[in-house]
């Protein structure tokens, strides 16, 4: 991709950006609904190529995403829904999925917790930094156009 598109696509900020029309948290929502289908239908296709593979890996992504393009907030439902659909349907036999040969499956949970939220983490503290790097570079071009004028 060329840079333009890398430096805009790290500038999208989807809840600044759709504010007047439409609230944050409908944003955030929205972005973190579309995250967590995405990587399901992913998931099943995943499945269908390589059973049983796959179970939360593609939840990292997905949470990334969310967190880049909507804030933390998105990508902390996008983490609950895509854990909790994943423990309910592919750990508890209840849900109708097979169950799997893990010792403690909600220990597996946990750990996949702290590892999205360890994601979150640095999604963020990435997304910031890239708002605060084009807030700086936006304030010496007004500095600048001032100075010519």
């Amino acid at each position: 991709m060329p840079k333009s598109v890398m430096a805009r696509l790290g500038e999208l900020d989807l809840p600044d950006r759709l504010a007047p029309t439409v609230p944050r948290w409908a944003t955030q929502l929205g972005v973190a609904l579309l995250c967590a289908a995405g990587i399901e239908i992913t998931r099943a296709i995943v499945n269908t190529i390589a059973p049983g593979s796959a179970v939360f890996a593609l939840v990292f992504p997905a949470i990334m995403m969310a967190t880049l393009f909507a804030r933390w907030q998105s990508g902390a439902m996008t983490a609950a829904i895509s854990i909790c659909y994943t423990f309910f349907v592919v750990y508890l036999p209840t849900a109708g999925a097979t169950t799997r040969a893990v010792v403690n499956p909600r220990f597996a949970v946990f750990a996949v917790a702290v590892a999205a939220l360890l994601t979150i983490v640095l999604a963020e503290t990435f997304r910031r930094a890239v708002h605060r790097a084009t807030s700086e570079r936006d304030r010496q071009i007004a500095d600048r156009d001032l100075m010519l004028a």
